[in-house]
């Protein structure tokens, strides 16, 4: 199987993890995956034109837009 692409972190930073002889170690913190924010994005799209309940089915078609997303941003960056 395939790894699927998650188009990497959508909000990475720096956290602050320990202080080494009075000086903060800072680490690499990657924050959730851009896949994860395309498909959060689109779930509240679907929830704010229906009065539906949540279903799997939402969850499922947030994912595949969001797979679309991503292969979207990188035709148009190649």
């Amino acid at each position: 199987m395939s790894k699927i692409d998650d188009g990497g972190p959508a909000f990475p930073g720096t956290e602050d993890i320990s202080v080494v002889n009075g000086v903060s170690v800072l680490s690499p913190f990657p924050g959730m995956s851009l896949r994860d924010w395309f498909a959060g994005q689109v779930i509240i799209g679907i929830y704010a034109a229906t009065t539906h309940a949540a279903h799997a089915d939402d969850a499922r078609e947030a994912y595949m837009q969001a797979d679309a997303m991503i292969a979207a941003r990188k035709e148009a960056s190649a």
